[in-house]
């Protein structure tokens, strides 16, 4: 013990010594230099000019040893004053809970330089410091920024986590902070503010279940739990269930699929069809019969497009990958390695990753065409019977799909909002830009009315559900079209080519009146007026609409020679890959911008198009028999669900992680798959529990209607 306290004592004197201009031979001579301010000589060896003292300034910020209890009792409450007295004086005494205290508070760690802004400390070891003279420690996390303009010349905002005496307030915390030496000493250096201490967080989880709303979604949770359940404990003794004629194929989009319709055999209380209406809702409620449906590895025969499901997958992974990169970015301490990563020229993969959603924008019209079509319902009869029955099917077919979307949507909605209010009320991290808490309790309806594109990103509830809304728009805007096209092909294909075109000269516009320029690093810059906005995503859905319509009219593969095949692949190839790789020097011209902005997604989805058709048609077996592998049949349809949670999943993660991470592609690699692995995990459970009963039950109801 004597030798731990010598050891200590002995560190505090060199550490003291380093600092020039000072003759402070120990703590408490420290401590009665008045406020610790400097002046004179020292103050202009120190700091004037002097980016190495400046930079052994940093190195010693919020250092409690350095702290003077005399200057901290002028600012603070009265109990917060006494418990930081016993507790300096006990670190100078080397006692080993204050030291223990001390050790768990968050000091400079290296690499600011370098993009390292938080020193948080260990909150779980604070918490776990057991009473002494009547002394209980809890966490803080503060909020500071550190602008310097003389000699580093670096601004930064840091997050520092400190452990002290419970009876300081955050208030009392904000005031300690304010009031640390080098804090001061630093700031004396220039006329603007150097140190400003933005905000403190003391960690206290909220409890959810004072929240009225909270308590009304459990109890729906708990409900559609044991109704569900209930129906599988039914089927499992009194039904024997067979899935058959799966429809997962012709589905109009990436969000789910068409599901079985089961067909019971029992001891004659159900046959074949005729079967009393409760027991078959129980039937569509069921688990088994659920997990039959996902789980099925056959294919419609008629079905001509089975390698959308590879592309679905793909792009998904695409889409998790991306999502990866940004929350490693978040919660890694060398930064830096984000701008030599962005450098690479494959890192275009990640920068403009905003290509993935399109492949599902593309897969959406497409499907949607194709199922149509094939409907082969025709719109014969008077203009005054025409009229009634396009405002009829457009009026079903957008309240179909509404809530088939809709109410797994909701769900998640609510569980995002919960989770991240209690998750990030106990957090060593605050949420990432652009992600308010608050955003669903507010904006909630926003979502399931499906506008919240047209609002500013720091008014979105579920930043990634900007897609839904897009796609719920595109939808409305094709099926009104591809009714109308049963009658009035002509004009249909007219208004949909002049949006098109539109559409890229207002994304231009818009592009050039805000002087845009496309950066790989910041692929988030154009939000408010760009990324997610209809105008700059409709021309994917509208290819995907003229592949549909191909595929449709030319089922049997046409005549086309090898040589034209391996141009088409060329051209399409040389297409993904442009829109792809296209900002290989990192950054685009304004008037580049515009036009890469206007026509690059389309340009993308016309790529795609070659690829779907020339697997529909087998001409290209080897790329089909990939794209419809039958293992990936079950991922293809949890893609919506997945879609919807691993944002969630990895801001949860998170929350609840204690200190960052040193960055590498190897372990960014690895939790990728943990994202994909409990993604697909947590879809496939609110797919049997939520998505696959609520679209078995629309079915149900269509049949009997």
């Amino acid at each position: 013990m004597k030798l731990i306290f010598l050891l200590n004592f002995v560190t505090v004197l060199i550490r003291f010594d380093k600092v020039k201009g000072l003759e402070i031979s120990n703590i408490s001579q420290f401590r009665n230099n008045s406020d610790c301010e400097l002046s004179g000589s020292a103050t202009n060896n120190v700091l004037k000019g002097n980016s190495v003292n400046l930079y052994e300034s940093v190195v010693y910020l919020y250092d409690h040893f350095h702290w003077n209890e005399k200057t901290i009792e002028k600012v603070v409450s009265k109990a917060c004053s006494l418990d930081m007295e016993k507790y300096l004086f006990a670190l100078k005494e080397s006692k080993a809970w204050a030291l223990k205290a001390y050790d768990t508070s968050g000091h400079f760690r290296g690499q600011i330089l370098y993009g390292n802004n938080r020193w948080l400390g260990q909150k779980r070891f604070c918490l776990e410091i057991h009473k002494s003279n009547n002394i209980t420690f809890t966490y803080s996390v503060s909020s500071i920024s550190i602008n310097i303009t003389s000699g580093l010349k670096y601004n930064l905002i840091l997050e520092l986590g400190q452990c002290l005496p419970n009876t300081c307030t955050t208030k009392d915390v904000l005031l300690i902070l304010k009031a640390d030496p080098y804090s001061l000493r630093i700031t004396s250096m220039q006329l603007t503010p150097a140190i400003t201490v933005l905000e403190v967080r003391i960690q206290n989880p909220k409890q959810n279940w004072t929240d009225y709303r909270f308590k009304v979604f459990i109890s729906l949770t708990i409900c559609i739990f044991l109704i569900v359940n209930l129906a599988t404990l039914y089927t499992f003794f009194y039904g024997h269930i067979e899935t058959s004629n799966l429809e997962f194929e012709m589905q109009d989009a990436k969000e789910g699929s068409s599901l079985a319709e089961p067909v019971v055999k029992t001891n004659g209380s159900l046959q074949n069809g005729k079967k009393n209406i409760f027991k078959e809702i129980l039937i569509c409620l069921s688990i088994q019969s659920n997990i039959r449906t996902i789980l099925n590895l056959s294919s419609r025969k008629d079905n001509l497009i089975t390698s959308i499901h590879g592309l679905r997958v793909f792009s998904l992974l695409w889409t998790i990958l991306v999502h990866t990169y940004l929350q490693s970015f978040f919660i890694g301490e060398n930064k830096v390695l984000r701008q030599l990563t962005e450098q690479h020229f494959l890192y275009q993969l990640v920068g403009n990753a905003t290509f993935s959603v399109d492949s599902f924008f593309f897969i959406s019209g497409l499907l949607l065409t194709l199922v149509f079509y094939k409907e082969k319902k025709s719109y014969a009869g008077a203009n005054t019977s025409y009229v009634k029955s396009v405002i009829k099917d457009t009026g079903f077919l957008i309240f179909y799909r509404y809530f088939r979307l809709t109410m797994v949507y909701l769900f998640v909605i609510f569980f995002n909002e919960f989770s991240m209010r209690y998750g990030y009320s106990d957090s060593v991290f605050k949420p990432a830009p652009h992600v308010s808490i608050e955003n669903c309790a507010n904006y909630w309806w926003r979502n399931i009315l499906y506008i919240n594109n047209f609002y500013d990103l720091n008014e979105i509830c579920m930043i990634w559900s900007w897609y839904m809304a897009n796609d719920m728009q595109f939808y409305i805007i094709a099926i009104v079209f591809l009714i109308l096209s049963k009658r009035y092909f002509r004009v249909s294909f007219a208004v949909l080519s002049t949006i098109l075109f539109s559409s890229w000269i207002v994304t231009g516009l818009i592009s050039i009146s805000y002087q845009y320029k496309v950066n790989v690093g910041e692929p988030f810059k154009s939000f408010n007026f760009l990324y997610d906005k209809p105008w700059q995503r409709i021309g994917s859905y509208i290819v995907g609409i003229a592949t549909g319509y191909t595929i449709f009219k030319a089922e049997k593969a046409p005549n086309i020679s090898k040589a034209l095949n391996c141009c088409l692949w060329v051209c399409s190839f040389v297409l993904i890959f442009s829109t792809i790789f296209g900002v290989w020097k990192g950054e685009l011209g304004v008037y580049e911008s515009a036009l890469y902005s206007s026509v690059g997604h389309t340009g993308y989805a016309v790529g795609l198009s070659w690829i779907t058709l020339s697997c529909s048609w087998k001409i290209t077996k080897t790329v089909n028999s990939i794209l419809s592998y039958k293992g990936l049949l079950p991922l293809s349809r949890l893609t919506y669900c997945a879609y919807l949670l691993h944002p969630l999943i990895m801001l949860l993660s998170i929350s609840t992680m204690e200190g960052t991470i040193t960055l590498s592609n190897t372990i960014i690699f690895i939790l990728f798959l943990g994202n994909v692995t409990i993604s697909l995990i947590g879809a496939f459970i609110i797919s049997i529990y939520i998505e696959s009963p609520i679209i078995k039950l629309l079915k149900l109801y269509l049949k009997k209607s």
